[in-house]
């Protein structure tokens, strides 16, 4: 083999040799050496802050019946999202306390709020997490005549909403959360819990207006 032949042979295997270090090379690193940027794909899909937005949480439905079978104790406090409730004896009474201030109602048919007290026992049922609201549902215990008064109790931001008493006498009820609103069959009565107030759809027989000719 020639010398000439020989040093063309060899440009070309350094030709080869450099193409295939060219398609491996990688790419340029960015001028900056402090911070790096990565280019988010066209289909990605964008993150969402969901400490920021309030979900509902908590029971979804509570009922009177069977609440405090198989050995469980009845609620004295509940730490909420918006407040702490909880049921203290004060003056030998007892009275629902939202962070430790005595929560006050409107009594059916009344716009004069009155404490959440009971002579006789105050059961604290549980409490439903609306997106802007923590609601207590209370039953005050009564007697023969009157077996029972379910009272729903709204805070937000620390604060007690006034207390909303549903028509009827009747100890016994079941409360479902529904999105941003609860729905009730308590007492005799139904309908609605939002925004602090309620809406009754229907009341006790007892409680109906007699239809006039």
């Amino acid at each position: 083999m020639t010398n000439t032949s020989a040093r063309q042979r060899l440009h070309q295997y350094a030709g080869l040799i450099a193409l295939v270090l060219t398609g491996c090379q990688a790419p340029d690193a960015p001028n900056n050496s402090t911070a790096t940027h990565t280019k988010t794909p066209a289909h990605a899909t964008p993150q969402v802050n969901e400490a920021a937005v309030a979900a509902p949480s908590g029971p979804e439905m509570l009922t009177t019946v069977g609440l405090y079978a198989d050995g469980k104790t009845p609620l004295t406090v509940v730490h909420a999202r918006q407040a702490e409730f909880a049921i203290r004896n004060i003056g030998g009474t007892d009275t629902l306390t939202v962070n430790g201030q005595p929560a006050q109602y409107r009594s059916d048919g009344t716009d004069q709020p009155v404490p959440v007290t009971a002579n006789d026992s105050l059961s604290l049922v549980g409490v439903f997490e609306l997106p802007t609201e923590s609601v207590a549902w209370v039953i005050v215990i009564g007697g023969t005549a009157c077996p029972g008064s379910h009272i729903l109790v709204g805070a937000r931001d620390g604060k007690a909403l006034p207390g909303q008493e549903l028509p009827g006498c009747d100890d016994q009820g079941t409360m479902r959360r529904t999105g941003d609103k609860i729905t009730f069959d308590a007492g005799g009565a139904t309908g609605t819990y939002q925004n602090g107030m309620i809406s009754v759809e229907s009341k006790p027989a007892y409680m109906q207006q007699p239809v006039t000719q």
